[in-house]
């Protein structure tokens, strides 16, 4: 498992690295690099992709995961109340909704 998520992580470094404003690669690394534990790195590449397209609504919820595992209350509610707003329909919005409840 971590074997792969290195692989993905430095096949996303790469596509970054030539594309900086590729949103979507910013935001996988930033989900990769959440999935082996390196918050800083998956916090730097998903506020990068929120900066090139605000409504990103998978990498507000990985950012609010971030904040929510760091105990950051507040900001993880902000990110989560920020993909409700910016996808009211979209796939994980009971899932958000739920943590949102449970969020202190």
């Amino acid at each position: 498992e971590q074997g792969k998520i290195e692989e993905a992580i430095d096949e996303f470094k790469r596509v970054t690295d030539v594309q900086d404003g590729n949103e979507e690669a910013h935001t996988a690394l930033g989900e990769a690099y959440f999935d082996s534990n390196r918050n800083t790195l998956a916090l730097k590449h998903l506020k990068r992709a929120l900066a090139i397209n605000h409504k990103n609504g998978r990498a507000l919820i990985v950012l609010g995961n971030i904040y929510q595992v760091e105990g950051q209350a507040d900001k993880a509610r902000e990110a989560y109340q920020a993909y409700l707003q910016t996808d009211p329909k979209g796939e994980h919005v009971n899932d958000v909704k739920l943590i949102l409840r449970t969020l202190r």
